[in-house]
């Protein structure tokens, strides 16, 4: 059956309307009147318009951001009308993470939310770059903290990942409508159908540990481990590492918490974690230095050029192992540019000046590609001069 799709508006007073609570910083505080109005104004008005159906088992509320916040708060007011939850990026750090409050009440109400409870499926998801964090940072974003402890709550309520909760941890996603719009075929697929997702049906395991490496005597010397289970109509569903069989080798180099997930550098080299769900099986190795040094770059770009960032691209992991995103320097005033960089004592780097893309990276003065360039990596400042762009 086709689905009848209602977008209402957002407005200057969005931060009233999708908030029930003030917030100290922000205000806030309109969001019970404005489901009320979703639910006693424009919900009747689209039934008495348009043929459609209109039990909870049919009817759908889903936002990002804000919008997701709201919609967490829909299911603590109006289980028997809503009965599909899209929360995508949800603000629940509103508050003082207020919303988890009123979710731990609800469910301690005993709605019956579990296995043989009524038709109820709640998505919930967030990007691992949110909240300023770089594809090189071993940090979790905010969102995906919040959103464990969500998943946590109606876990620990009797709600099962894949069956009633659909969990997704975007490892490529920013805070922005373009990540929500790529992850929008998983969350209506899960949404919409009936289809029960188990962990060892995966047919796939896409895992990685945050940033990519680790150093052995400074930061980041932790990091987080995701994994997500892909299946077979490409739905794509994260489960917490609690729920997989992990081992890890080299224990010299490494350790994991198979319960947290928490990855620990021991010791130099690379580390080994293998993961297993029902025929599907990942591997994951992760470079570890045992001994680093912070290194300074002095870039001179062109006179003239004025570019609006430069990054450096090289060899490394902290420089993003050849990503042309590379690293960011920060400007010096003049054409200068410059960045201090954690890196491996006694490795040679092999790395390029960027402006983000390969397609604007830095050539000589003619416009001819040039070579690699090199550095021996023993503390001592790196000084470039780019010829032209």
């Amino acid at each position: 059956s086709p689905y009848l799709v209602v977008g209402i508006d957002n407005t200057d007073l969005r931060n009233a309307d999708y908030t029930v609570d003030v917030d100290s910083s922000y205000g806030g505080g309109n969001g019970d009147t404005y489901l009320s109005f979703i639910v006693d104004i424009a919900k009747p008005v689209i039934e008495s318009t348009f043929r459609t159906r209109c039990g909870p088992r049919n009817t759908a509320l889903a936002g990002s951001s804000l919008g997701g916040l709201i919609t967490i708060d829909a299911l603590t007011q109006y289980p028997e009308v809503f009965g599909r939850y899209g929360c995508l990026s949800s603000s629940i750090w509103w508050n003082s993470r207020s919303v988890l409050t009123r979710v731990e009440n609800f469910l301690e109400s005993d709605p019956g939310l579990g296995p043989d409870g009524p038709d109820v499926r709640i998505w919930i998801d967030g990007g691992a770059l949110e909240n300023g964090v770089s594809p090189r940072e071993s940090t979790l974003a905010t969102v995906l903290r919040n959103n464990r402890s969500l998943l946590e709550l109606l876990t620990d309520a009797g709600m099962e990942i894949g069956t009633q909760v659909g969990y997704y941890e975007d490892l490529e996603g920013g805070h922005n409508e373009s990540s929500w719009a790529n992850r929008l075929p998983e969350v209506l697929t899960f949404l919409l159908s009936d289809t029960d997702y188990e962990l060892e049906d995966a047919q796939a395991i896409n895992a990685t540990v945050l940033g990519g490496y680790l150093y052995a005597d400074a930061s980041p010397m932790t990091s987080h481990l995701i994994a997500t289970a892909q299946f077979a109509d490409g739905a794509r569903i994260t489960w917490p590492v609690a729920y997989w069989d992990v081992s890890s080798q080299d224990s010299g180099v490494l350790t994991i918490s198979t319960e947290t997930g928490e990855v620990h550098a021991e010791g130099g080299g690379t580390g080994r974690i293998d993961l297993v769900a029902g025929e599907a099986e990942a591997t994951l190795e992760i470079p570890i230095a045992a001994q680093t040094v912070v290194t300074d770059f002095w870039v001179t770009v062109p006179g003239g050029s004025s570019p609006s960032t430069v990054r450096i691209a090289g060899s490394a992991p902290a420089l993003g192992s050849w990503d042309p995103r590379g690293f960011t320097l920060s400007y010096q005033g003049g054409n200068v540019w410059a960045a201090s960089v954690r890196l491996e004592l006694g490795s040679t780097l092999e790395f390029k000046v960027t402006r983000g893309s390969w397609a604007t990276v830095e050539r000589t003065a003619q416009g001819a590609d040039i070579s690699n360039r090199t550095a021996e990596i023993n503390g001592d400042d790196v000084v470039v001069t780019v010829a032209g762009w």
